[in-house]
């Protein structure tokens, strides 16, 4: 009789046991680690008084040279054709300087236009 419930008593100690030492490694597995860089990274972005880089943003000239009788198409669809020279010219390359007070993504001419082959 005695060994009738000793038994399940035990087997219900071991189950506690092992269920609560698998909580507590899941729970230290899991648990958010930040370093003193992150800290410090995020600490930076929310202060109010240092702001992302700010550029002088200029616009370019893309001069393309495709030959007499070469033609190109901007991105925007309009078709360009060469002058005399075998030269194309237009206004849409974006340079960033530093210490202005925009935000800016230059733009390469390469990015702006297609070749269009006769």
């Amino acid at each position: 009789m005695k060994k009738k419930f000793f038994a399940p008593l035990i087997g219900a100690v071991v189950f506690g046991l092992s269920a609560y030492a698998g909580y507590r490694t899941y729970d230290a597995y899991h648990g958010v680690s930040e370093s003193d860089l992150l800290l410090a990274n995020a600490e930076a972005l929310a202060n109010s008084n240092e702001s992302t880089p700010a550029y002088k943003r200029e616009e370019g000239d893309c001069v393309i040279d495709v030959g007499a009788k070469g033609k190109i198409k901007l991105f925007g669809g309009t078709i360009l054709e060469a002058d005399a020279t075998g030269k194309i010219s237009f206004t849409g390359k974006v340079v960033c300087r530093g210490k202005g007070d925009l935000s800016c993504k230059p733009v390469e001419c390469i990015d702006l236009y297609e070749v269009i082959l006769n």
